[in-house]
C-alpha cells in the first residue's frame, strides 16, 4: 500500500480503503503466509495505537500466524509538524501555528490530552480576529466576516483512545499567517497535551507548521504506525561508519510511551523499480529516500524468514526473530531537534 492513493487531509486512522486492501489481501492468502508492507503516513491522530486501523491490523495478525504488517515510521523529525507541553493547575499555555496561502488548501490541527483533565479553547486569527471559544463537549464555527472560514471541535472522551480531543479545520479562504490556540487548565490532575498539524499531501508548498518554543524533537510518528504488533521501520543512511539515522526519519516514543520505531533499515538513496508509462518505456529504475524505501527492506526479510521457515510463525515469533535480533547501534540515536 503507498501513500499515493491518499491524497489531501484524509484521514488514516479510520480510512475504510487500508482496511479494504488488508482483507482481500487476507481473503486472496487463504491460509498462505503473508506479509504486507504499507509505506504511507500522515501526522494527525492519537498516535497511541487506538485508531480503528491500528486496532483492525493487531486483530488480524492475532487471528492467524503466518502474516505481518510492516509501516514506514514516517519523514516528519524536521517537520514542525508536532508540539506539546504540560499545563499546571489553573495555568496555561500558548500553541502557535504558521498557516500559509489558504487560496488552493485546507488545513488542520489536533490536540490530544488526558480524559483526567479539562481544558479551555482560546482561537485566535492572526492580528487576533477571528477569536473562538471552545469549552469541552463544543463545537464552534470559525466566523471572519460573518463567512464561516473553519470550525473547531472540543471533543470529549474520543471513542478510541479514550481521550479529550481539539480538532480545529481551516478552509480554503481562511486567513493566512500566524494562528494561535490558547490552553486554559480548569481542571487538571495530568496536564500533558500533544498536538499535531496534518500533512497536506495535496500541496507540499501550503503545509502549515508549528512555530515557538513548544515544538517537540519526539514523537514525530506517522498516523498509524504506532499499533501493537505491527513492524514499524526507519530509516538509516548506510553511506557512513558509523551508520547513520536519516535527518528527516521521524522517531518516537508513541504518545502512551512506547518504543517506535521498532528498528531501521536502509533508507537515503535507494535504487528502486519505477512503474513506467506507455509515453516513457524507458524508464524502470529511480533513487530515492526515506522511510518508505526503509520498510522494503524489512517486509522483503520477513517474506524470506516465511519462506525458509517450517511452519506459520505467529507475529510474536516473527516480532521476535526481526526485532530481537537487530544490531544496537549507538551511532542511530536520534539527536535532538532544537525549535528555530
Amino acid at each position: 500500500l503507498a501513500a499515493g492513493s491518499l491524497s489531501g487531509l484524509a484521514g488514516l486512522g479510520d480510512s475504510v480503503r487500508i482496511l479494504e486492501g488488508l482483507d482481500f489481501i487476507r481473503r486472496i492468502a487463504g491460509g498462505r503466509p503473508f506479509v504486507v508492507n504499507m509505506s504511507l503516513g500522515r501526522h494527525a491522530g492519537p498516535q497511541n495505537g487506538t485508531t480503528l486501523v491500528e486496532r483492525a491490523i493487531d486483530a488480524i495478525l492475532r487471528e492467524a500466524p503466518g502474516r505481518a504488517v510492516v509501516m514506514s515510521t514516517g519523514n516528519y523529525q524536521l517537520a514542525r509538524a508536532h508540539a506539546g507541553g504540560r499545563i499546571r493547575p489553573g495555568g496555561q499555555q500558548t500553541l502557535a501555528w504558521q498557516v500559509g496561502d489558504r487560496a488552493r488548501s485546507a488545513s488542520e490541527v489536533e490536540i490530544w490530552y488526558p480524559n483526567t483533565d479539562r481544558l479551555h479553547a482560546v482561537l485566535e486569527g492572526p492580528g487576533g480576529t477571528p477569536r473562538i471559544e471552545a469549552a469541552l463537549g463544543q463545537s464552534q464555527p470559525i466566523l471572519l466576516d460573518n463567512q464561516e472560514v473553519g470550525r473547531i471541535y472540543h471533543r470529549a472522551f474520543d471513542p478510541n483512545s479514550p481521550d479529550h480531543h481539539i480538532n480545529i479545520f481551516l478552509r480554503r479562504g481562511a486567513p493566512s499567517g500566524t494562528w494561535s490556540l490558547r490552553l486554559l487548565g480548569l481542571a487538571v490532575s495530568d496536564g500533558r497535551w500533544d498536538a499535531f498539524v496534518e500533512r497536506d499531501g495535496s500541496c507540499g508548498t501550503c503545509q502549515a507548521i508549528f512555530d515557538g518554543p513548544l515544538i517537540k524533537s519526539g514523537g514525530t510518528l506517522g498516523s498509524v504506525c504506532n499499533g501493537l504488533l505491527s513492524i514499524t521501520v526507519g530509516a538509516a543512511d548506510m553511506r557512513h561508519d558509523p551508520l547513520r539515522i536519516a535527518p528527516f526519519s521521524s522517531s518516537g516514543p508513541t504518545r502512551d510511551g512506547r518504543q517506535k520505531p521498532d528498528l531501521v533499515a536502509p533508507g537515503v538513496g535507494i535504487l528502486a523499480a519505477r512503474s513506467r508509462s506507455p509515453k516513457a518505456p524507458e524508464g524502470g529504475l529511480t533513487r530515492k529516500s526515506g522511510a518508505s524505501q526503509a520498510a522494503p527492506h524489512v517486509a522483503g526479510t520477513i517474506a524470506l524468514a516465511f519462506e525458509a521457515a517450517q511452519r506459520p510463525l505467529s507475529i510474536h515469533e516473527t516480532r521476535a526473530a526481526i526485532i530481537g535480533t537487530a544490531t544496537l547501534e549507538r551511532s542511530l540515536l536520534w539527536e535532538p531537534l532544537r525549535a528555530g
